[in-house]
């Protein structure tokens, strides 16, 4: 089980989430403040994989979404952004592999200086 809290850093502001529920392979973690939510979802689903006799699909998935809240004209409007990853492994698989994708992915695609911004003006 992990910690009962992350550090999330927006915005160069550092925020920590709790845990707020955990049950059926999942947990919920959350911060909340007057202009800023944040909140952390950590789910594990399997499922039995099509076309393979005994065969299963684990499901991995880590979500994060930040709520801003801005008032203009006295109305509270919210706009929220999410980001997450998603990774499957079939029964039997090397986790390893899955390790070194999602490293490889961060890597390439995330951490890179700019990748990511360039990712949100729709270059592909």
């Amino acid at each position: 089980m992990f910690d009962n809290t992350f550090t999330i850093t927006v915005g160069g502001v550092d925020h920590t989430v709790t845990r707020v529920n955990q049950d059926k392979f999942a947990s919920t973690y959350r911060y909340r403040s007057g202009t800023l939510n944040l909140d952390l979802l950590i789910r594990h689903t399997d499922r039995p994989t099509p076309g393979q006799i005994g065969i299963r699909t684990e499901r991995h998935n880590v979500e994060l979404t930040a709520t801003t809240f801005t008032v203009v004209d006295g109305v509270t409007i919210a706009k929220s952004v999410k980001a997450y990853f998603v990774f499957e492994i079939d029964t039997g698989a090397d986790a390893a592999i899955a390790v070194d994708l999602l490293t490889e992915l961060a890597s390439t695609f995330i951490t890179a200086s700019g990748v990511a911004l360039r990712l949100a003006n729709w270059e592909s």
